[in-house]
């Protein structure tokens, strides 16, 4: 778990966040009780393979199915945005981001999951690869974004959403600039092997698009992760 205004947990250890409020609701709509269980990854994917849970939450698809295991349909969208402080908008207009790699533009990104398919074209390119910076976590290039070490940054948009609704400092200054961010859909996986089997997946099915026709999905957006109805741009 820990991503904020998804999966983390409160003050007194209890699951909180999108997802969690979203199978409640998944719950509510089977008529069934949902049990949540707190693990690493790499044990998450043994237990799944071993049978012992159903559903893991807020997963990417990265290609082709083992076999072993299945996804649902899309639930909801992971926004990555492009903040830059807030003196710098102007600079931005309607630039991409090879246009603003052209000058003297330096940009931040963390890991392979938040840089988009634009980014990933120039870290290609040995002139770009200097000015795209590979930093460690959301802390650090907040950090350098607020200093101006760097002149923008990619991150995950829920993590910035929770952090505005806790009123971090560290937040306060940046500014999403929505045409250079984008979205990749999230699905839920289950096992082969899990209790519920492949099977599974078509009630989970129907109960997402139940969710969804009811307004309960948009409804949860509003309250956890705002900023995903700023960015329009999907990408797969």
């Amino acid at each position: 778990m820990e991503r904020p205004s998804y999966q983390y947990a409160d003050k007194r250890k209890r699951p909180q966040g999108f997802d969690i409020d979203y199978m409640r609701a998944v719950g509510k709509d089977l008529s069934c009780d949902i049990e949540f269980r707190r693990l690493p990854w790499i044990r998450q994917t043994k237990e799944m393979k071993a049978g012992s849970i159903d559903l893991l939450l807020g997963v990417f698809k990265t290609g082709k199915s083992s076999g072993t295991m299945a996804l649902s349909d899309s639930y909801r969208n992971d926004p990555v945005g492009f903040y830059v402080h807030k003196s710098d908008v102007k600079l931005i207009g309607r630039k991409s981001i090879s246009q603003l790699m052209e000058g003297n533009f330096r940009l931040g990104i963390i890991g392979h999951d938040t840089k988009s398919i634009e980014v990933a074209r120039l870290l290609k390119k040995p002139r770009y690869q200097r000015k795209i910076s590979k930093i460690k976590s959301a802390q650090a290039l907040l950090r350098n974004l607020n200093r101006k070490l760097i002149n923008g940054g990619m991150l995950h948009s829920a993590e910035v959403d929770y952090l505005h609704s806790i009123n971090d400092p560290m937040v306060r200054d940046l500014k999403l600039i929505p045409h250079l961010s984008f979205t990749k859909p999230v699905h839920f996986i289950t096992g082969r092997d899990a209790p519920r089997g492949f099977d599974f997946l078509k009630t989970i099915n129907g109960s997402i698009k139940r969710l969804e026709s009811k307004g309960i999905t948009n409804q949860l957006l509003r309250k956890h992760v705002p900023s995903d109805f700023e960015i329009l741009i999907q990408e797969k």
